[in-house]
Formats: structure tokens, C-alpha cells, sequence
């Protein structure tokens, strides 16, 4: 989350391309890239390669030459149209037809031949400018020294002259400045300009977690756009906004699975201290042992663990789930579906499996302590 920087470091030309006698057949091809575009620009750690078929592999790691100049190594197959070992997406692709994309440029297509690349310069998305005053310009430059903030979502950033520098996706939107030891801060933007961020009034919360269980493990506070950890005896300080109410809840992990409390309602003043407590469950928190998406048609499982419930029932990777306890899952959200198939070990739960030949069959799973 720390913003990119321009490097330091003197430009330097891109290296040039190895002869036929030089070039080893598995070296990397390089590509230099450049802009005609007037600065600042972006950081670059999220160009990557995209093919007809989709992103070929993870994001490219981009070599800083200069203000306005970068490299990248591509694998030297991709120069010969073959497939990666492993990479399902390259599909014997034409090289002509590989471009570069990233959030915040314009797609540019890549020529690779003969272990060769060439690339017309990259064009930048314009950035959202919001100026920075007073306390909030002390802080945020406070911590970008430290790096002790985050802009959530991630959107590439520049803190420069007074000015936080957004690339993000939509000409319109909203996220969020987190500062250490203030509640996060609104970040807004349209297509007329970045408004200025404000600090939010704040206010203390005092409260303690109890655990029936009394177990030597940590536990949680979140909610009120923030979180924290309670110490060994329970007791946990959180500073929150004071400008509208919500809600706290506490939790412990139960090997993978969020043993959470009742959630409770605050509404802050400012200024005050609000004091609560917050009770864990009495029993133990068990599942599955399953990794799952929600679709539309319901909740498929991507990945059933060996040794747990959901395997020892007959699940497996690529079953379609369409009911749980009778509550049909199309539509259900990741949430809910956790809600329903998590509970206290020992106590069972009824599925409606379909499996990839279209068979159905119901499935009645006791549930058990997971550890993944």
C-alpha cells in the first residue's frame, strides 16, 4: 500500500535486443516501454499480458529505467508462440496479438518476434487530484515516511506536491484513507475533480470479551469501519467515528472458522468514552472442511479437504450444493451459506448435492472442527 515512487536513479537506455549469435534460445525478452505523456505517472506493479483468452500469468515485474522509461522480461516462449508449462491461457497465441493492460493505461499491444520486442509508448489515464490541507496533509505525510497507511480499495497512488493522486477505475467513486489512530477517512471523486479529504470526529470505546471457553488464543474486534485485538484478559481500546451509529462484534478463531458474538449497536458522541462487552460462544465453532463460490445456480465447491465431514460424505470439487437445511442456495451469498453450514461441533446439517453428471442426492454431514 506504500505509493509508488520515481526512481532515483540516473535514465539509462533500455538494453538492446541480443544478435543471433549472442541470444540464448531460453532468455527472456525484454521490452522497453516509454510515455510521451507528461507526468507524474502511476506505479506499474500491476501491468500484466493479456490474450484473447485472458491474463496470461500474474502481474509483470516492471524495472524502473527512468522517470519515463521501464522494462519488462517476458519469457522467452511467448517470442515463439508456445504454450508455458502450466499456463492454460497462453493457447498457442499469435505473439502480434499480446497487449499490455493495467488499471491506470491505455491497452498496448506487444510485438514479439524473433526474441525481439517492440511496443509503442504507453498512454496514461489522467489522475483524480485531491489536495491535501492542514492536519491531514501532517498525517498522511507522516505516515507515508513510516508507510503506516492503506487506501482501500487499492488504487495506485502518488503523494505529491500536497496533492494525494488517484488512478482509479471509474470516473466516479469513493474509497477509503486509513491513518494510523484515526477512523478511516472518505475519499471521493466524480469526473469534475478529487474533493478535499476531511478528518472525522472520533471517540473512545472501552470494552472487554468474554470467552466462556476461556481458551489461550487471541481474540478480535471489528465493525465501525475499524478493528483491534484484545488483550490476554479481554480488555480491548478502539477509537471509531463519531458521526453516525454502528455496530461491534467480537470473535476468536476456532481452528479456520470465525466463532463470532452477537453483534451490538453503539451510536458515538464525540468527545465521550462508550464502554461494552461483548460475548463469544459457548461451544466450539465447527464446518465442513470445504472451499466453495457462490453462482447463481447455487454453491459449488471448489476444494474438499481429505480426513473432514464434507469429504467423508461424498463431496467432491465441482458439486453443485442447491440446498442447505431446505433453504435453496441460488443467489445465497458467501455469508449466508458460511451462517448455515458452520455451528457447534457435533450438531449436523442436510445438503442437496447435484455432482457433475447431473446425480442428486442429499447428503446429512455432522459437523466437526476444521483446521483449514
Amino acid at each position: 500500500d506504500r505509493p509508488g515512487r520515481r526512481s532515483g536513479a540516473r535514465p539509462r537506455a533500455p538494453e538492446a535486443p541480443p544478435t543471433e549469435d549472442e541470444r540464448d534460445e531460453d532468455s527472456p525478452i525484454v521490452c522497453a516501454l516509454s510515455t510521451r505523456d507528461p507526468g507524474p505517472h502511476p506505479p506499474l506493479e500491476q501491468l500484466r499480458v493479456e490474450t484473447p483468452e485472458g491474463p496470461a500469468g500474474p502481474p509483470l515485474l516492471v524495472e524502473a529505467l527512468g522517470p519515463e522509461e521501464w522494462a519488462i522480461r517476458l519469457p522467452a516462449a511467448w517470442g515463439r508462440g508456445e504454450d508455458l508449462p502450466g499456463d492454460r491461457l497462453m493457447q498457442q497465441v499469435a505473439p502480434a496479438r499480446l497487449r499490455l493492460v493495467g488499471p491506470t493505461t491505455l491497452p498496448l499491444e506487444l510485438s514479439l518476434r524473433d526474441g525481439a520486442c517492440v511496443a509503442a509508448p504507453l498512454r496514461f489515464q489522467a489522475p483524480q487530484r485531491c489536495p491535501l490541507k492542514g492536519l491531514i496533509a501532517a498525517k498522511l505525510a507522516e505516515a507515508n515516511e513510516s508507510g503506516l497507511y492503506a487506501i482501500r480499495p487499492n488504487l495506485p497512488h502518488r503523494i505529491e506536491d500536497g496533492r494525494l493522486l488517484l488512478w482509479p477505475s471509474a470516473a466516479a467513486g469513493e474509497a477509503q484513507l486509513h491513518l494510523p489512530d484515526d477512523p478511516p477517512i472518505a475519499l471521493r471523486w466524480t469526473e469534475e475533480g478529487c474533493a478535499a479529504p476531511r478528518l472525522r470526529p472520533f471517540t473512545q470505546v472501552d470494552g472487554w470479551v468474554q470467552d466462556p471457553l476461556g481458551g489461550a488464543g487471541p481474540r478480535f474486534v471489528e465493525g465501525c469501519e475499524t478493528s483491534g485485538r484484545a488483550d490476554p484478559d479481554g480488555r480491548f481500546f478502539l477509537r471509531v467515528a463519531a458521526d453516525r451509529p454502528c455496530q461491534l462484534e467480537a470473535y476468536r478463531m476456532d481452528g479456520s472458522l470465525r466463532a463470532l458474538s452477537e453483534p451490538v449497536a453503539i451510536d458515538p458522541t464525540r468527545g465521550a468514552t462508550t464502554g461494552l462487552t461483548l460475548v463469544l460462544p459457548e461451544e466450539e465453532m465447527a464446518g465442513l472442511g470445504m472451499a466453495f463460490r457462490s453462482l447463481p445456480e447455487g454453491i459449488v465447491a471448489v476444494q474438499v479437504y481429505p480426513d473432514t465431514p464434507a469429504y467423508e460424505a461424498g463431496l467432491r470439487p465441482g458439486d453443485l450444493i442447491l440446498e442447505v437445511d431446505g433453504q435453496a442456495t441460488a443467489g445465497m451469498s458467501d455469508n449466508d451459506f458460511i451462517a448455515f453450514a458452520t455451528g457447534p461441533a457435533g450438531t449436523s446439517v442436510r445438503l442437496l448435492v447435484e455432482d457433475s453428471e447431473g446425480e442428486r442426492s442429499t447428503a446429512d454431514i455432522r459437523r466437526a472442527a476444521v483446521s483449514r
